[in-house]
């Protein structure tokens, strides 16, 4: 019985705490609250209890979305797209059905000759001819309080696009709103980088004391300037044009150096062709070997 009763007292570390087993690291419990902790973790229960102390290392990661964030901060005065100042509003409506069928609602209540612009997810431009027909529409709340759960008056801004496309690269095709199509939730933007790695970050905009956040995205594809291909005496340039279709005229906008292009040669008083480093193909699987990329991004949801 002397004997039995050492060897529990062993078995269970009683009266002996120096050879005591130590506790190995939870790693799975099978029953109703399952749960698994990797290897140098620890669980809710530790943290809590205060049994382990907490390393940074041991902390659960932040996303790579997260870790990627970028914040810029817009200026205080920004204001662009001027003939627009009062003749627009910005809405923002209460429900998908209200956005989808806001033509007909703005018709039947007598609100026509007016354009409706798509910003960004349930927000809308609505573009007035006049500056009072703005303004009546915002006094007559009656009507559009049921539809809008905010409504605020326009004021755009290009330079702030250009101003986020800054903090990858270096800007040589400003943002330009396009208000003819509708759509202001998109915009393109050029500019030249210094690595290969396809662009595709989210961003916090801040202005004054207001947060929006937006995504810059690269366009997918290889992109080649306009004036790309064999030059022929008419001037008819029988170029790729433009894959992505967003900058058609980025060789006109924006200065090439010698890094990007060899210098024309004048053979026989005529010009021949550029050289075209392939190697270079945004986007594609190939070992970039030029620190000047030509870049297309996009650049939504800022409202």
């Amino acid at each position: 019985m002397d004997l039995l009763a050492q060897q529990k007292k062993k078995s269970v570390g009683v009266g002996n705490p120096e050879q005591a087993p130590v506790q190995e690291p939870v790693q799975a419990n099978l029953g109703a609250n399952r749960f698994f902790i990797p290897e140098g973790g620890c669980s809710f229960r530790d943290v809590v209890q205060g049994s382990k102390r907490i390393e940074i290392g041991s902390l659960p990661s932040e996303s790579v979305a997260c870790q990627s964030k970028l914040v810029v901060e817009a200026p205080a005065d920004s204001g662009a797209l001027k003939d627009l100042f009062g003749k627009a509003l910005i809405d923002r409506t209460k429900d998908l059905p209200t956005l989808i069928k806001l033509d007909k609602l703005l018709a039947e209540a007598g609100w026509v000759d007016m354009e409706i612009m798509y910003v960004s997810g349930l927000t809308l431009m609505l573009k007035f001819q006049e500056v009072e027909e703005a303004s009546n529409f915002v006094l007559d709340s009656n009507l559009w309080r049921g539809w809008f759960s905010a409504l605020d008056v326009w004021e755009g801004q290009n330079e702030v696009f250009d101003c986020v496309v800054a903090k990858f690269g270096k800007l040589v095709h400003p943002a330009n709103l396009n208000l003819d199509n509708g759509e202001l939730s998109v915009v393109c933007v050029g500019i030249l980088v210094g690595e290969g790695s396809r662009i595709n970050v989210p961003v916090k905009l801040k202005w004054r004391d207001r947060s929006f956040m937006l995504w810059v995205s690269e366009e997918a594809g290889d992109w080649e300037p306009d004036c790309v291909g064999l030059v022929m005496r008419q001037g008819v340039s029988e170029g790729h044009g433009t894959e992505a279709g967003c900058l058609p005229a980025m060789a006109d906008t924006s200065p090439v150096g010698t890094t990007e292009a060899e210098e024309v040669r004048e053979q026989g008083g005529e010009e021949s062709a550029p050289a075209v480093n392939r190697d270079t193909c945004m986007g594609g699987t190939e070992v970039v070997n030029d620190l000047s990329i030509p870049k297309v991004v996009h650049g939504g949801n800022l409202f």
